[in-house]
């Protein structure tokens, strides 16, 4: 069984949290999938506490969502299923970014708009549990919708 050495990256997200490095080496196996790796990060405490803030985590690899964690509810909505390893050599990188997203409506807008509005592609790039999840309403969805056009 091989292994891959990655990088992980993470946002600061207030002024106390800059004091630490926030970029750690890790060592995967060829079975690891993000899911996985996001929940030992979260076992290390690798995020910080943010009281009063329902802040999502999207792991990305090149700018490309991998999976959101939603701190509030503690759910990790995966975006690609795929092993951890076969995606990194795939994409040929070994580095990965946490960015964070102040709020689930910040992370929904977002998704909303780089999936042009439609359920079509909400559905099909993989975010539709994620979306889901908000309970975005439609009179939110149609002001995001006149923000495309």
């Amino acid at each position: 069984m091989s292994n891959l050495n990655i990088i992980i990256h993470r946002e600061y997200v207030s002024l106390g949290d800059d004091v630490d490095n926030k970029t750690i080496n890790m060592e995967i196996n060829e079975t690891k999938t993000f899911k996985e790796l996001t929940k030992d990060l979260i076992s290390k405490n690798y995020f910080p506490n943010i009281p009063n803030r329902d802040g999502i985590w999207v792991l990305q690899c090149k700018n490309e969502d991998l999976l959101a964690y939603v701190t509030k509810t503690n759910q990790l909505y995966p975006v690609v299923i795929v092993e951890a390893m076969v995606y990194l050599k795939e994409k040929g990188s070994n580095e990965l970014t946490f960015k964070y997203f102040t709020s689930s409506l910040k992370r929904a807008e977002y998704i909303f708009k780089i999936c042009k509005g439609l359920r079509y592609y909400i559905y099909h790039d993989g975010y539709s549990n994620e979306y889901d999840s908000y309970n975005i309403s439609e009179q939110q969805e149609n002001l995001w919708y006149e923000e495309i056009k």
